[in-house]
């Protein structure tokens, strides 16, 4: 049985960033130029997402074949998953399941085959994928949409109008452009919370009632096994 480590950094602390900050971020206009040149290179011709991440040195959790990949779906309301912080609390064993690694063509080919997305109907549902650097044991859950690491390193951080216009009708969108001077992301609220605290999942329920005790391992089938660790 193969024991797979997936990160999980309680010591991140409390932080606040400002909409603003991820509106007008220089590297954001930076990366845009780099994947237009990347795609140049002979390398990264025709490659799919999850080929051009193996290309820059990363792993994707798959089963024993490597021909699916483990993907798991839940709701985000931490948008700064979005950004560059990976996953760091808990998924339930039933949200992870495999899909055909030749099916991801594409950025939207995880959402459509997913369902998620802005147009799903089901919104802050997203899908997260498992990467880690090769010469690393240890994996982090990480959101399809994350702008600053998985979309570099699959070639996927230029969107198409289509990808925009749905992004600009989004519940996201309109909480990041919200003129209200208070519209702030706090990172990794989740951390820090007390039993008694209300549950950052927004389920109603004290933390300790509810994600508090969700399992901590995770089993995909008999050969791979799945194990957060602090």
């Amino acid at each position: 049985m193969n024991i797979i480590k997936i990160n999980k950094n309680k010591e991140m602390k409390y932080g606040w960033m400002n909409v603003e900050d991820i509106k007008t971020d220089p590297q954001f206009f930076i990366r845009q130029k780099n994947e237009i040149e990347l795609k140049k290179l002979k390398k990264y011709k025709h490659k799919k997402p999850i080929e051009c991440l193996e290309i820059n040195g990363y792993d994707i959790l798959c089963d024993k074949t490597n021909e699916n990949i483990v993907v798991c779906v839940d709701r985000s309301y931490n948008l700064y998953e979005g950004v560059n912080s990976p996953r760091l609390d808990s998924i339930p064993d039933d949200n992870f399941f495999y899909i055909p690694k030749k099916s991801i063509k594409d950025y939207n080919s995880l959402w459509v085959l997913t369902n998620t997305g802005w147009d799903s109907g089901r919104p802050r549902l997203y899908p997260y994928i498992l990467i880690k650097e090769k010469s690393e044991t240890k994996y982090d859950l990480w959101r399809w949409d994350n702008s600053n690491f998985v979309r570099v390193n699959c070639l996927t951080h230029n969107w198409d109008k289509k990808n925009y216009d749905k992004f600009y009708r989004s519940e996201e969108y309109k909480e990041l452009s919200s003129n209200n001077p208070k519209s702030l992301i706090k990172k990794n609220q989740f951390t820090e919370l007390g039993r008694n605290e209300k549950c950052w999942c927004r389920s109603g329920e004290k933390y300790k009632r509810c994600c508090m005790n969700k399992p901590q391992i995770n089993n995909y089938d008999n050969d791979i096994v799945i194990e957060s660790y602090n």
